[in-house]
């Protein structure tokens, strides 16, 4: 009769003592002429490649969820997740979210590459507007999307808009 109280106490204390853990997710899509690409996968890696000045955050947005373990030991995250198993042949998204929040887009859809960022690129400002909650080394969770349709010089257009959240995969990179 006792034991009733005391097991909804260690119930209680548990809850409380036990942090909750953040779940990895992305919402959003890409649309490019009408045809949405849906993302149900996300990935993130803390990496020195392709980060001119220092360290960047590298978020892998899929169809299908890819090997983590292995991206994060590999010497090159970049250059080891665009060859996972789970991205070769599927369209997929790479973010390059840089400490200053700053974000770049490279969707690759179909045989071609749709880049954008944020900042400015080639001298001329980007087409994208994004902001970030948190971008450490060991968390990322983010919103970036067009500020309008873009128009591709081959005249297709497209629109994105994406919230992500990702605990940072650890290894080499």
């Amino acid at each position: 009769m006792h034991r009733q109280p005391l097991r909804l106490l260690a119930i209680a204390v548990f809850s409380f003592a036990v942090p909750a853990i953040a779940a990895d997710s992305v919402s959003g899509q890409f649309v490019l002429d009408g045809k949405p690409l849906k993302p149900g996968e996300v990935a993130a890696f803390h990496t020195q490649r392709y980060g001119l000045d220092g360290y960047i955050n590298l978020v892998i947005l899929s169809e299908k969820p890819i090997d983590k373990a292995a991206t994060a030991a590999a010497e090159y995250a970049y250059d080891k997740v665009i060859n996972d198993p789970a991205l070769h042949g599927h369209d997929f998204i790479s973010l390059f979210v840089k400490p200053s929040g700053e974000i770049y887009v490279n969707a690759s859809v179909g045989d071609t590459q749709y880049i954008n960022t944020t900042g400015k690129m080639g001298g001329k400002q980007g087409d994208l507007v994004g902001t970030c909650k948190q971008n450490s080394p060991t968390h990322v969770a983010c919103s970036v999307k067009t500020a309008q349709p873009v128009k591709t010089p081959s005249g297709q257009t497209y629109t994105l808009d994406f919230t992500f959240e990702a605990d940072i995969s650890i290894g080499k990179s």
